[in-house]
């Protein structure tokens, strides 16, 4: 195969792979935030759990302990928000990057078929004379020996 087609496939490996090293690496922010959202979200349970049957026995659940509580589901759902957002800004950066090495790669192939044909024309040009001639001289052979008689023996 003709050197120019390997090269152009490496290119487009190391492009590929380059830009999932970076979607791999926009990504572990986002996972991270998720990550603490998610632990706040349990010791928010956790601290429900034990804080309420004491506060409902206590003061039957007063108006203070519910605005924070809701204040606090509402800082965890903004964090929550923020980590969906990343996480859909490293998918959209993905397919960014998709859509531009599918690009790259079909203009690299329009450049390489057209030097490929113009270099290997020649040499199949050669290799068919080549051919011809073999075939014109193997006929020659063959039509001499059908002209000699057989041999019949000593």
């Amino acid at each position: 195969a003709p050197p120019g087609i390997y090269l152009a496939m490496g290119v487009v490996a190391c492009v590929f792979g380059s830009a999932l090293s970076a979607f791999l690496l926009a990504i572990i922010p986002v996972l991270h935030a998720v990550k603490g959202a998610a632990d706040e979200i349990a010791y928010l349970a956790a601290s429900i759990r034990e804080e309420v049957p004491d506060t409902f026995a206590a003061v039957r659940l007063g108006g203070m302990e519910l605005t924070d509580c809701l204040e606090e589901v509402g800082e965890l759902t903004a964090e929550v928000g923020s980590g969906v957002k990343n996480t859909s800004r490293a998918v959209s950066m993905g397919y960014d990057t998709a859509g531009t090495l599918g690009t790259f790669a079909a203009t690299t192939v329009k450049r390489v078929i057209p030097e490929v044909q113009r270099r290997a024309t020649p040499l199949v040009r050669r290799v068919l004379a080549r051919t011809d001639d073999a075939v014109a001289e193997a006929e020659g052979v063959l039509e001499e020996n059908a002209g000699t008689k057989a041999y019949s023996g000593p």
